[in-house]
């Protein structure tokens, strides 16, 4: 009976822990938040597999970020990919694949217009919102308020270039444009804005890319074009990859034509495009040198935002990023903007869900609201399009590179006389309703000749450079701002001087003491960035741009110059690695009169930057921190060698051992001058622990004297012999992992 009894306790028992296991599982299944999922559409294989390749990278590190720090409230963004191999029957079967998933909420695509286009006539008919971030046919939204896109329309992007033909000093234009979507709605914008303007249109032609005569019919507009005397500047409206076989019969001719393409020329389906004809081959740049085009990002001149993600892009693909990955990055920073300000939390009904979402971008319409994505402040206009002004950029040496022109939006300027001279001079242009006005690009390089005078412990070093600044029309060069100079650096007088097709190049040779911003926090295994940093005193960032000059100065400037750097320093110290880049440096100051009446204003200023990181070679300085320590562990280790008897010995040899560690760590403190806690310090921390628990080793040592229980003191000293190194020196190697040294 006992036992049958025992048995039914066994079987209850059982059965309530798969009862409230069974509960846990109903419980978490309900509690456990679903992911979020989102379609990206693009051309993933095929000719332009280089462009969806570059999308899914923007979209990618946008997702990653926000993944990394929780998702939205703890739900997670995941991408599901899908492959329209740009073509516009494939795009719509993906639509509608898209449409029939019941996870998810939004697509992120098409790449093209005319993919966008064909796909978006099944987003609107079963409510998906899409956002796209490359496709600018004017049609895309303005036809479909499901639609949305990060970019400029092609009715902008038209008008924009015609305009800045128009600062180039262009009077006329020939054009060579597709007849699709995206081709002309370009054409029908830059017409019309041309004609305003005083831009002549001198001739046009267009093609059918889809034609079984295409061949022939481009090669009677290549004649025909080579037969104009003037054709002026020739606006190709055609996407990447087509350009590539235009532009190479154009200069088979041996013509010279100014070339000035839509954002589609700064693709990678683009100038990958020109890389399999040997003549590029052999001099990279034989087609692409001098080409203009209009992009939508340019990380050079971009935002400060946009610097950092220049950065995280490059650490991560280990290649710069283009506008497409820029603006597919701000894409899903808007998709996921849109899904956290929308009331959609754990709901199942995706239809419910997905008008949600294209409430919250509807109402992305207000300037003074707008999200700020990398390529600048995002906020709808009633279409569902983005229009700012775009960079310019042009081609060298298969390098796109800023023009030394670019415009930006700025607040409606006062209607008065002097407002409309800069419009007739070109200065501020004026496209549906906005106002851009126009800044300097300043190409800008330094060349380091002698690193000398290093001083690791006050964080100074001075160095003797070549400084050169590559401009178009005016500029006061030498009235820049040392940011980290040590004392006031004058350049002096220039060295060098040219000017060739309106382009001044001016070079000066400097030297000067810097004070650095060493970061010690590695210590003893410490690298340092030796910096050179400036701006101009008055030029904000509105009226000029820094960016890294990839051209060398001419041979005849640098005839007495070493290959590499002269660094004049201890054996200890070697350089590893040197980059330059652009960012923003803002500054709380009062400027004029009217100013100082008033509070403190922000300027922000562009700043160009130099870096040279260095490192120690040997291991001089970390035996001389870590012998110390290891002699000190040691010492701590003899005492297990001691007779428990003589407890006495044991504390004067621990306090020995303490004092010295604070001798030591006092020295560090007093030769690095910093505020943080370094590796080196950690590790004397570690060797203060270590003598806390010798001392509570010590007390418990004391305690079995007195009770003379030598069994316990001799296993006590035995497990020490045994122990103690490991567990010293175990946790040594896990503060030096901890502290990010391995």
């Amino acid at each position: 009976m006992t036992g049958i009894l025992k048995n039914k306790k066994i079987y209850v028992t059982i059965a309530l822990i798969i009862l409230a296991l069974l509960g846990l599982v109903i419980y978490f299944s309900f509690i456990i938040k679903k992911d979020y999922y989102i379609a990206v559409a693009g051309p993933m294989s095929g000719q332009r597999k280089y462009d969806g390749e570059a999308m899914l990278k923007g979209i990618n590190l946008c997702l990653d970020e926000i993944n990394k720090k929780g998702g939205i409230n703890g739900r997670k963004i995941l991408a599901r990919i899908f492959d329209d191999k740009g073509q516009t029957r494939i795009a719509m079967n993906i639509a509608s694949q898209i449409s029939e998933d019941k996870d998810i909420l939004l697509t992120l695509g098409h790449f093209d217009s005319s993919t966008s286009y064909s796909a978006g006539s099944i987003y609107r008919k079963t409510g998906v919102p899409a956002i796209t971030a490359s496709a600018t046919a004017v049609e895309v939204t303005r036809e479909n308020d499901f639609y949305f896109r990060v970019i400029t329309n092609n009715a902008f992007e038209g008008s924009f270039i015609a305009n800045y033909l128009k600062t180039l000093g262009k009077q006329s234009a020939t054009i060579i444009y597709n007849k699709d979507t995206y081709g002309t709605s370009l054409v029908e914008s830059f017409e019309k804005t041309a004609k305003t303007i005083g831009i002549a249109v001198k001739k046009k032609w267009g093609f059918d890319s889809e034609s079984e005569t295409i061949n022939e019919d481009m090669s009677k507009i290549i004649t025909e074009l080579r037969a104009i005397s003037d054709p002026g500047m020739l606006f190709l409206a055609v996407h990447g990859n087509e350009a590539p076989k235009i532009i190479k019969s154009l200069k088979f001719s041996g013509a010279d034509f100014s070339i000035f393409g839509p954002d589609s020329f700064a693709t990678v389906s683009f100038i990958s495009g020109f890389k399999e004809f040997p003549e590029e081959q052999t001099k990279p740049g034989y087609y692409t040198d001098g080409i203009y085009c209009a992009s939508p990002f340019m990380a050079e001149i971009a935002n400060e935002k946009a610097q950092k993600f220049r950065k995280l892009y490059m650490h991560k693909y280990l290649e710069e990023p283009l506008w497409t990955s820029a603006c597919y990055y701000d894409a899903a920073l808007v998709a996921v903007e849109a899904i956290k300000s929308s009331d959609i939390g754990n709901s199942d009904q995706i239809r419910k869900s997905r008008r949600e979402i294209r409430s919250s971008l509807a109402n992305m319409y207000r300037q003074e609201d707008a999200l700020i994505g990398v390529t600048g402040p995002i906020y709808f206009d009633k279409n569902g399009d983005v229009n700012r002004p775009m960079a310019v950029g042009k081609y060298k040496k298969q390098i796109f590179m800023p023009a030394y022109l670019q415009y930006q939006l700025i607040p409606d300027p006062p209607d008065s006389e002097a407002t409309l001279k800069k419009v007739l001079k070109g200065d501020i242009f004026v496209i549906e309703g906005k106002n851009m006005h126009k800044y300097k690009v300043v190409y800008t390089g330094i060349d380091v000749n002698e690193i000398f005078n290093l001083d690791i412990k006050k964080s100074t070093y001075s160095m003797d450079f070549y400084i050169w600044f590559r401009f178009e029309g005016e500029l006061d060069d030498k009235d820049i701002n040392f940011v980290n100079a040590a004392s006031p650096i004058d350049i002096g007088k220039p060295i060098f001087e040219e000017q060739k097709d309106g382009i001044t190049l001016r070079a000066y040779r400097v030297k000067g003491n810097f004070k650095g911003n060493f970061d010690f926090s590695s210590y003893p295994f410490d690298k340092h960035n030796l910096e050179i940093k400036f701006h101009h005193k008055k030029d904000t960032r509105e009226q000029l741009i820094y960016v890294v000059d990839i051209l060398a100065l001419p041979d005849s400037v640098l005839k007495a110059k070493h290959h590499e750097i002269d660094f004049k320093s201890s054996i200890e110290w070697k350089i590893i690695d040197k980059f330059y880049y652009q960012d923003i440096k803002t500054d709380n100051s009062t400027r004029g009169k009217l100013d100082s009446l008033n509070e403190q204003n922000k300027y922000s200023y562009s700043m160009f930057n130099l870096s040279i990181l260095i490192k120690k070679t040997g291991i001089g300085e970390f035996l001389r921190n870590i012998i110390p320590m290891i002699v000190l562990i040691l010492i701590l280790y003899i005492i297990y060698f001691i007779p428990n008897e003589k407890w006495w010995v044991h504390l004067v040899i621990i306090l020995t051992v303490l004092i010295t560690n604070i001798f030591y760590h006092v020295k560090l403190l007093n030769y690095l001058p910093i505020n943080y806690t370094s590796c080196m310090e950690y590790l004397f921390f570690s060797l203060y622990l270590l003598i806390i628990m010798k001392l509570l080793l010590l007390s418990i040592i004391f305690i079995h004297f007195k009770k003379n229980n030598i069994k316990r003191l001799n296993l006590i000293q035995n497990v020490g012999k045994i122990l103690f190194l490991p567990v010293a020196f175990g946790m040594i190697l896990i503060t030096l992992y901890l502290t990010g040294r391995f």
